[in-house]
């Protein structure tokens, strides 16, 4: 700037074309240059690099940085609009984010503001799960799961294991997904508009599957196997909108398409025979292949209408209806893949055929009464109908006995699942002061369902808050609201009743006639009180401080239910300071605590003693989850001087799991191992205006993961007398990222 400046200056003492120049020459004054205004950047272009020194999975988990090296730092945001001055409505738009990484965003959008637009978009997203998993299966990936050559099979996961010693390799528990689309609206005129869109999305990799051989009583034995991921969803939608000054409308159709890949996989069966119990019909045994099925292929349409009408200046009335079909046809797999098992009764038929209708109604009506009364109604209505036909299907369970003849506990019927749900919700705002609101209202809700324990729910909940300025430099707010579910008769056995024949209803009696205990309540169907008080209270200290507390607080309590979840309640504190030490120096910091406790009841019995100790009340026991967790975080913004700009932040993490077990004598419980996970984070970061349209930036991150989870621990290949596990272990990790990049601007 310096350089032009002074040109700009000889000029002006040279010229004779501007009298005034010439004037202030003859009188000997040096006339000052016009002041130039400061150039505004509104694109830019960032380049650079950084450094990851260790390898984690978790470090990296939806970013894809999980490997130690080099990376590269790329950003790009480019905007081009005409002057303020220039009749064109001609725009452009670039910005692109991650485009040196695994989780990268490109955006590109152009049109004529007022007349059309046309938006391109591109977008990678990782998610590393385990690299530390084994398995012993050649193929990961894909939907043949072998055993290597020379495979000795056994009975138990650590007799598998000691025969097998040099069998299992690495593989990496991951998927991606890769999302691109474009998109477009046109303005007809007169308020009306026509848009379109359209997503394709492919989902790749692996995740982990549990595959069990035998029955759930004292055969099974099973393994974690790495389950085939090959997803494809296309999505499309077309729009006709309708803006005028007091109404909105908007119609729109819109169509899914998901497809998988492989319709299944298939996993070779490591075990001779089961681990215990009765044994196997030995066809499916190794070296036999159990056959898993895969997401199916779908497809749903819906059909949407938006609309809002302004009926006067004060009183508005919106909707929102949907109409939409859901389909799926894929075949059935054969009833098992071991040629040896007898088949005696096919398929009823050859696909589910599944047909499932939704109906979605969201009405709203607004009125401000007058200057310090306004009241809100609102109604919401879905209706899902599934139309899927009943059958019966006699399985084989776990590719291991031959297929039962009837009437048998295997002859099941399908369950086709439908409910209604209506929610009406009237509230009032009653302005008590010019800086004070009282809010308070009912809602009524009422569920139906089919094939469920409980046929309706009913639901009330009363509300209430204030919101308010208590002072020049101080707001705050308290609410609190009291909701009492009641249901219809719990019928804890209706499902399996219904799921199975009446044929083979007929054989059973007494204890037979039920799975789970009679006194068992499922927690979203059982009777229940809840209670919740949020508050928040904020203020400016000084001039230079703000301060905020805020803080909820909730109980559920299944007062009705001796067995399942009797008991949910927790509260959340969080606080936070802000404060401005100069013009170029602030800070902040926060620190919350969460306390969230779970109690449960249940009963323990065995299919073979079921009479007896599912009546014997030494064999009850209680279980208590409590979740504590402590955040707290503090940074730094400095500006020495004007080019330079520094920041730094910390924040810690601190979460345990206790679960605490109690009994009725019968079994002498011991509490679970605590699960903790503990997390320092650091980021420093500083730019430098090497010229005033190019910055230098340094950026450091440091985050330190601890954490012990038994859940994961506990899971060595050998661990378990009956799964053959992935030996995948809590993260625990020490990772330093540097980046340096630089940033023009233009």
């Amino acid at each position: 700037m310096v350089t032009r400046m002074k040109w700009k200056i000889a000029a002006l003492a040279t010229t004779a074309l501007f009298p005034v120049g010439a004037l202030a020459q003859d009188f000997g004054v040096e006339e000052a240059p016009a002041e130039e205004a400061a150039p505004v950047f509104s694109n830019y272009i960032e380049l650079g690099g950084d450094y990851q020194t260790d390898d984690s999975y978790r470090f990296g988990r939806y970013t894809g940085a999980g490997d130690e090296g080099f990376g590269v730092i790329g950003e790009i945001d480019v905007l081009r609009r005409p002057a303020m001055d220039d009749d064109s409505t001609e725009y452009f738009r670039l910005h692109g984010t991650g485009l040196g990484g695994d989780t990268r965003r490109v955006d590109a959008e152009y049109g004529h503001q007022g007349d059309f637009r046309v938006r391109l978009h591109y977008d990678e997203t990782p998610f590393l799960q385990w690299d530390d998993a084994v398995t012993p299966y050649l193929g990961a990936g894909g939907n043949v799961l072998a055993l290597p050559p020379g495979w000795t099979a056994a009975t138990t996961p650590a007799a598998l294991t000691a025969a097998n010693p040099t069998a299992f390799r690495d593989v990496n528990i991951e998927t991606k997904r890769t999302e691109y689309g474009a998109s477009g609206t046109l303005n007809l005129g007169g308020g009306w508009s026509v848009s379109t869109a359209y997503e394709h999305e492919v989902k790749e990799g692996t995740m982990t599957k549990g595959v069990a051989w035998g029955t759930n009583g004292g055969n099974p034995s099973a393994v974690i196997a790495p389950e085939p991921v090959d997803y494809t969803t296309d999505r499309f939608k077309a729009a006709v909108n309708y803006n005028a000054r007091r109404m909105q409308l908007e119609a729109s159709y819109h169509l899914s398409m998901f497809d998988e890949e492989n319709d299944s996989f298939f996993v070779q069966n490591p075990y001779s025979d089961r681990a215990g119990g009765a044994p196997w019909n030995l066809a499916g045994a190794y070296p036999a292949y159990a056959q898993m099925s895969l997401p199916p292929d779908n497809s749903a349409h819906e059909f949407r209408v938006s609309a809002g009408y302004d009926m006067t200046s004060t009183s508005r009335i919106t909707a929102n209806l949907a109409y939409s079909k859901h389909y799926q046809d894929e075949d059935f797999l054969p009833i098992t893949a071991v040629p040896g098992l007898v088949v005696t009764t096919p398929l009823p038929r050859n696909s589910l055929d599944g047909e499932v209708t939704n109906w979605m109604a969201n009405f709203e009506y607004f009125n401000r009464i007058s200057d310090t009364f306004d009241v809100r109604a609102k109604y919401r209505f879905i209706d899902r109908d599934d139309e899927t036909a009943q059958d019966v299907f006699t399985y084989i369970t776990g590719d291991i006995e031959d297929q039962q003849a009837a009437p048998t506990s295997k002859a099941r019927i399908n369950h086709p699942y439908s409910f209604t749900n209506h929610q009406a919700t009237l509230e009032g705002t009653y302005r008590i002061a010019p800086r004070t609101r009282l809010n308070g209202g009912y809602t009524y809700e009422l569920a139906e369902r089919t094939h469920s324990e409980v046929e309706e729910n009913t639901e009330h909940t009363v509300f209430a808050r204030v919101r308010s300025s208590l002072g020049q430099n101080v707001w705050g707010s308290l609410g609190y609201s009291h909701g009492w579910r009641d249901s219809s008769t719990y019928v804890g056995n209706r499902p399996f009743l219904e799921g199975h024949t009446p044929a083979y209803i007929a054989t059973l009696a007494g204890v037979q006639l039920w799975e789970n205990h009679p006194l068992l309540r499922k927690f979203f169907e059982a009777e229940r009180d809840r209670d919740r008080v949020n508050g928040s209270i904020s203020f400016a200290a000084t001039d230079r401080a703000t301060i905020g507390v805020s803080g909820t607080w909730m109980r559920d309590d299944y007062g009705d239910s001796e067995l399942g979840l009797t008991e949910s309640s927790g509260y959340t504190v969080t606080g936070d300071l802000g404060y401005q030490f100069s013009d170029v120096l602030s800070g902040h910091a926060f620190y919350s605590y969460e306390d969230h406790k779970t109690e449960q009841a249940g009963w323990s019995f065995t299919g073979a003693a079921k009479a007896v100790q599912s009546a014997d009340p030494t064999r009850r026991w209680w279980a208590t989850h409590d979740d504590t967790v402590h955040t707290a975080g503090v940074g730094l913004e400095w500006q020495p001087l004007p080019q330079w700009s520094l920041g730094a932040d910390y924040a810690y993490h601190d979460a345990t799991t206790a679960i605490s077990m109690d009994d009725a004598g019968a079994f002498n419980l011991i509490d679970f191992p605590d699960i903790e996970t503990r997390v320092h984070t650091i980021n420093l970061s500083a730019a430098y205006a090497l010229r005033e349209n190019i910055d230098l930036r340094v950026q450091y991150a440091f985050e330190n993961y601890d954490s012990e989870d038994w859940q994961v621990d506990a899971a060595a290949p050998d661990a378990s007398g009956r799964v053959l596990a992935m030996g995948v272990t809590s993260p625990d990790y020490d990772v330093h990222v540097i980046g340096i990049s630089a940033r023009y601007k233009f």
